[in-house]
């Protein structure tokens, strides 16, 4: 600072002798490039004045020289104020943190305090919270059969209301299929009925074929042995045993009796097969009026179960069959 203030008042003409300095400086600048170029070389002797009277260190290369000397000795000494500012403020905030350092460590201490009290009434908090939890738990769970009684009875009626009306829906679509279920009831004993009618007509077809058959064989036996009774008389003998016995065909007239004797018998045994047929069939036609009773009682109860109110048939019990 002192060197630029020197500088400075030089470069002002303030002082004595300004060449003088000047050219010194100069010399002592070129004994040193001098040195450092080629040794011990003496250096040249001062520069004597011109004719006007003015040394040579203080021509315009000088001049320009010692004007950038100034301005780097003027900047440097702001900067040298500059300095001298930012330490004062550092001084001042140095003073300030050393005088608030105590009220932060009690700051610091409070806060701290402060923090624990917190804590300690976050914990009494809820314990209180816990405890009230309890209660009011117990209180409710306490008050639940009373508030059931009302609740169970809303829900009944909320409960009968529907039912009432699925119920009126159900009847509704029951009522609508109880006719089908009603036949659909029949139809088995229906169709075991028609079974049982083809069973007694075909009984009766067996029985009409063993009686045509038996009638078959008596009419042959008739044949070869002629109507019972018939007179022997001359022209008026029957049957081809009696014409071959009377015309001394005595071996074929015992033959076709015996055959004749033999369809006799078959057609009284068929006959008899017959008489069995029909009396089966009969038996059979005698349980067809059961087929139907019982139909209608299959329907009844498949429409009473849709239907309570469906009108009952006859009943089976007591009903000659």
């Amino acid at each position: 600072r002192v060197s630029s203030q020197f500088l400075a008042r030089r470069a002002s003409g303030v002082g004595t002798r300004p060449s003088l300095a000047l050219t010194a400086a100069a010399a002592a600048a070129g004994n040193a490039m001098g040195g450092a170029a080629g040794g011990s070389a003496p250096a040249p002797a001062p520069a004597s004045a011109s004719a006007d009277g003015q040394w040579i260190s203080v021509g315009e290369e000088a001049k320009q020289a010692n004007a950038e000397l100034v301005k780097w000795a003027q900047e440097a000494g702001k900067k040298a104020e500059e300095v001298e500012k930012e330490a004062k403020k550092v001084e001042k905030l140095a003073k300030k943190a050393t005088d608030a350092l105590p009220n932060a460590l009690a700051e610091v201490a409070d806060a701290k305090a402060a923090a624990q009290r917190a804590h300690d009434d976050e914990l009494q908090i809820r314990r209180m919270r816990d405890a009230l939890q309890r209660e009011a738990t117990q209180e409710a769970f306490e008050m639940i059969p009373d508030m059931l009684v009302g609740i169970k009875k809303e829900a009944r009626e909320k409960a009968k209301i529907v039912a009432e009306r699925k119920a009126a829906a159900l009847k509704e679509q029951q009522l609508k299929e109880a006719p089908k279920a009603a036949i659909a009831a029949r139809k088995p004993y229906e169709e075991a009925e028609k079974r049982a009618a083809a069973f007694a007509a075909a009984w009766v077809k067996r029985g009409n074929q063993l009686e045509s058959r038996s009638a078959d064989l008596v009419a042959q036996a008739q044949q070869f042995q002629g109507s019972v009774g018939a007179s022997s008389e001359v022209g008026d003998m029957q049957g081809l045993a009696n014409i071959a016995n009377a015309t001394g065909d005595v071996i074929g007239a015992k033959r076709m009796a015996r055959e004749a004797k033999k369809m006799m018998t078959t057609a009284v045994e068929l006959r008899q097969q017959a008489g069995e047929a029909f009396a089966t069939a009969a038996s059979i036609e005698a349980t067809l009026p059961a087929y139907e009773r019982e139909a209608a009682q299959a329907a009844y109860h498949a429409e009473y179960m849709l239907n309570p109110d469906a009108v009952p048939g006859e009943p089976l019990v007591g009903v000659p069959v």
